[in-house]
């Protein structure tokens, strides 16, 4: 659906996101793309615009997740600034207003989480009623495994629902919903976590190791130069990861690798770009097996990604 009016757009959205304030960051002139998915629980949809300003006040409906696809934009918070590209994403929580802009081809994919739903979610995971809020940073990288799962979580049940969501059986809503809650809750259960735990010198190691490959994700990465980063032996570095991802340090850099694909993909043009350019660029060489491991992480080819 395309708006030319910014003000048509944002009572548009208002069922699913509230009041916010929608203009072009650049000019005048204004056009949007947007496409939604509506679960009871949980709602999605994409957004591009040729430039947009986006300013919404503290409220107290959702958690809402913004993905960037293509250039980087900027979010700013009193106390807080930050530019955000296609290896993290941006959190609004209740009671935090935003001011969210970007001055050309702005492109993202949003995930909205209501308070009520998650707060009864919470409770059956917890068999107690609690009042705690759930609190999470604003920046969340989506090369972390608890962002990783929720951005493969998210991708999944965008592929899944389709061009048109009616379609899709409600046995099937239900879990693609559920698998959305999940991912939710096991991102904040380790911010919560990490919040309160005191990092020992491995925790360090293993953060370090982490950044260095998420950092280095179009370079050749060995387990040699891993150990040495953390400073411990390839065992203890094999032992590390197993027990933090459950898998080791080079199914995790595969892991990331695929999704640092799925987000250039889907912020590049097909004119621009092919999907053997960007498979190549992080190392995959055997285009078959790339795209069944990329189909079964985000539930549609590379193709279909890229053309979307």
């Amino acid at each position: 659906m395309q708006f030319t009016d910014p003000l048509a757009l944002e009572q548009f959205l208002a069922p699913a996101g509230g009041e916010v304030s929608i203009r072009p960051a650049v000019g005048s002139h204004f056009r949007a793309d947007i496409n939604i998915r509506m679960l009871p629980r949980v709602g999605l949809f994409t957004l591009e615009a040729d430039s947009i300003s986006i300013q919404k006040e503290s409220q107290q409906e959702f958690y809402g997740f913004n993905i960037p696809l293509g250039v980087p934009f900027t979010v700013s918070e009193p106390g807080y600034d930050r530019i955000f590209n296609g290896n993290n994403m941006y959190m609004l929580s209740p009671d935090r207003p935003t001011n969210l802009q970007c001055r050309k081809k702005y492109h993202s994919m949003v995930c909205h989480f209501y308070v009520d739903s998650l707060q009864v979610y919470r409770e059956r995971i917890l068999q107690e009623t609690t009042t705690d809020q759930i609190l999470l940073e604003q920046h969340v990288s989506l090369l972390s495994a608890t962002g990783s799962r929720l951005f493969r979580s998210v991708a999944k049940a965008w592929a899944a629902l389709g061009t048109d969501d009616s379609s899709v059986s409600e046995i099937a809503r239900q879990e693609i919903e559920d698998d959305l809650l999940a991912s939710f809750m096991s991102l904040a259960e380790e911010q919560q976590a990490i919040d309160r735990e005191v990092l020992s010198p491995a925790n360090f190691a293993l953060k370090r190791t982490e950044d260095y490959i998420c950092a280095n994700l179009d370079k050749a990465i060995t387990r040699d130069e891993l150990a040495d980063t953390a400073g411990v032996s390839i065992r203890s570095l094999n032992r590390a990861f197993e027990k933090r991802y459950g898998a080791g340090p080079m199914t995790f850099v595969r892991q990331r690798r695929l999704d640092a694909c799925y987000a250039r993909l889907l912020g590049s043009e097909p004119e621009e770009t092919t999907v053997t350019d960007v498979a190549t660029s992080y190392g995959f060489n055997h285009f078959g097996k790339f795209a069944i491991a990329y189909k079964k992480a985000f539930g549609e080819s590379p193709s279909a990604s890229l053309l979307k």
